[in-house]
């Protein structure tokens, strides 16, 4: 006699069928039961949650709203919170991206160059290249490019200058020099793609920026020469006066407004 809820001889005898029979007929109920459970929760959850979430704005809303953000930059342009500016015209430019039709193309554009000049003017250097060049005379070659690489590169710089074309077509600063202790230096404003687009073929007077990509020498006719390089595609137009004011002095006079006002029309014709 075998004390076991069946015999290990089920196989033999005609029990088994009958047992396991009733073992599948026992979890077929609470098995249905949990199915049901679970696409009565589904139906319920994928009609609450739609409930729950606020309604999307009209388009005239969403339209305000990122014009709302460029007001608010342009606040802070007038109160020279650069940092500020640039990041409402940031959140602009994201929220313009997500829905193409909130802004013109006309006015796409113009938060374009809003939030470069407010960029640029929020990540001026603190110091002259001058003072670059006094800290890297002197100075190893590897240990000059890890200072210039941490304390300097991609930081911006705005020239107030005529800009000018030598016989070899290369460009550069009329007035301003950049000098370093004891041997000639220049700013290689050649790099920038910016000015290869402009009607630059007489000296003009500009108001621009850049950022800086690095610090080399040159050997010229048997001398050394400093050359400071920017990045090539980091060349911003001044066009706003609040951004002009970052680097000018206020009021700005009638001949900077007359430059602002051409380079206006430049960066509207620009692609």
């Amino acid at each position: 006699m075998f004390v076991l809820g069946c015999s290990p001889l089920a196989g033999t005898t005609a029990e088994a069928p009958a047992v396991a029979v009733s073992w599948r007929r026992y979890w077929l109920g609470p098995a249905f039961a949990a199915v049901l459970t679970l696409t009565a929760v589904v139906v319920i959850f994928s009609r609450l949650i739609p409930a729950l979430a606020p309604p999307a704005p009209p388009p005239s809303e969403r339209r305000d709203d990122v014009r709302g953000l460029i007001a608010a930059g342009r606040e802070a342009l007038r109160h020279e919170d650069f940092r500020i500016a640039a990041a409402r015209f940031a959140e602009a430019r994201r929220r313009r991206d997500e829905r193409p039709d909130s802004l013109s193309p006309a006015e796409a554009r113009e938060l374009t160059r809003l939030e470069r000049q407010a960029a640029l003017v929020a990540d001026l250097l603190s110091e002259s290249l001058d003072e670059i060049l006094q800290r890297a005379a002197g100075t190893r070659e590897e240990e000059r490019q890890a200072q210039f690489n941490l304390r300097y590169r991609d930081k911006a710089v705005i020239f107030d200058d005529v800009v000018a074309r030598d016989a070899a077509g290369r460009f550069g600063l009329a007035v301003y020099e950049v000098r370093a202790p004891g041997e000639p230096a220049r700013v290689e404003l050649s790099d920038l793609k910016l000015l290869k687009a402009l009607p630059l073929a007489e000296p003009r007077r500009m108001l621009f920026g850049a950022r800086l990509a690095g610090l080399g020498r040159e050997e010229r006719g048997g001398h050394g020469l400093w050359v400071i390089h920017l990045e090539p595609e980091s060349g911003v137009l001044l066009t706003d006066e609040d951004a002009a004011g970052a680097c000018c002095p206020r009021p700005l006079d009638a001949g900077l407004q007359a430059v602002l006002r051409q380079q206006e029309e430049w960066a509207a014709a620009l692609p």
